[in-house]
């Protein structure tokens, strides 16, 4: 099962949740201030997000950030492979706002 965790609440590593995850964890540990942000493990197994277990932790992770069962979300990808030293992965990936149904 893939790692869910908040940012808020635990650092998290390059390795496991990439790069903008991690800058986020130390942004938010040296006292800035940042979006509430969940970091999901990465993976290259879509079954791994496709399950329904998945689904139903994610769910409960962000439950706090809906006001009124309204998400007002960006998703936003940080895997492991982005930005490294070795490539840059620019443009590759996409960014999602204002999430309007879930899962």
């Amino acid at each position: 099962m893939l790692k869910i965790v908040d940012i808020m609440e635990e650092e998290v590593s390059t390795e496991i949740y990439g790069g903008k995850a991690h800058g986020l964890s130390l942004l938010h540990t040296n006292g800035c201030l940042i979006p509430h942000t969940v970091a999901i493990e990465a993976t290259d197994n879509p079954e791994e997000i496709d399950c329904s277990e998945f689904k139903r932790k994610l769910l409960k992770k962000i439950s706090r950030m809906s006001h009124n069962h309204i998400y007002d979300l960006a998703v936003r990808s940080s895997c492991t492979i982005e930005d490294g030293f070795a490539n840059s992965m620019a443009g590759h990936f996409d960014t999602f706002l204002k999430i309007s149904s879930m899962l």
